[in-house]
C-alpha cells in the first residue's frame, strides 16, 4: 500500500521451551492492539520462538496475520483466561 502507514507492522515474540507449545498466552493488551492493527489495516504478527533441548539453534513458529484471528475471537475460541480479581 502506499501513505503514511506503508511498512508499518507489529511483531510479538513469545517463547517456549523443549517442544512447540499447543496454545500461547495473549495478554490483554496485545489482543487489543492486534484488534486495533487489525481495524487500522496493519500487519500484526507473533513469533513463537521454541528452544528445544540439545538443539543449536531454536525452531521459530510464524502466526503471520494474529490481526486477522484476533477479530474474529470469540470465548468460545480460547483455551483458558484470567480474570482480575476485585477484592
Amino acid at each position: 500500500g502506499t501513505g503514511p502507514k506503508k511498512g508499518i507492522r507489529f511483531y510479538e515474540a513469545k517463547s517456549a521451551l523443549n517442544s512447540a507449545p499447543a496454545s500461547i498466552r495473549i495478554t490483554r493488551a496485545e489482543f487489543t492492539r492486534a484488534k486495533k492493527c487489525h481495524a487500522a489495516g496493519l500487519p500484526y504478527e507473533i513469533y513463537v520462538v521454541v528452544f528445544l533441548q540439545g538443539a543449536a539453534t531454536p525452531k521459530v513458529l510464524h502466526i503471520p496475520d494474529f490481526a486477522a484471528k484476533a477479530a474474529l475471537l470469540a470465548l468460545d475460541h480460547v483455551v483458558s483466561f484470567d480474570i482480575a480479581l476485585d477484592l
